[in-house]
């Protein structure tokens, strides 16, 4: 599915918004190789990020996934709201399970793995 052959929407694979990360160009978004070292790179600054404000593992890895979209501040945000932490990383992403989506791919096509 490649889409997103304007500035400001989505672009490929990973769905990069190139108005939003304009340092990113169409080619690089739409190659399969550059774009998932870009967003692994991305998700791994996150994760420390959500590492460092004090959140276990497993919450840091969901909520880096969160943070792909919601970015970092938004997402401690959303994880220091009272209430259980799937159902907070889950609410206002695509059809209310992008988190808990992503995390059964992990489990289920991956094999989990270790945090």
């Amino acid at each position: 599915m490649l889409h997103g052959k304007i500035k400001g929407a989505p672009s490929a694979a990973y769905q990069i918004d190139l108005g939003e990360n304009p340092g990113v160009t169409q080619a690089q978004a739409l190659s399969v190789s550059w774009s998932s070292n870009w967003i692994a790179n991305r998700d791994n600054q996150n994760y420390v990020g959500l590492i460092n404000a004090g959140f276990s593992p497993y919450a840091a890895f969901g909520g880096a996934l969160r943070a792909y979209n919601a970015g970092l501040q938004g997402t401690i945000n959303t994880l220091s709201t009272p209430g259980p932490g799937m159902v907070n990383l889950n609410w206002g992403t695509a059809n209310g399970n992008y988190v808990s989506g992503v995390l059964n791919i992990w489990i289920n096509c991956f094999g989990g793995g270790r945090l």
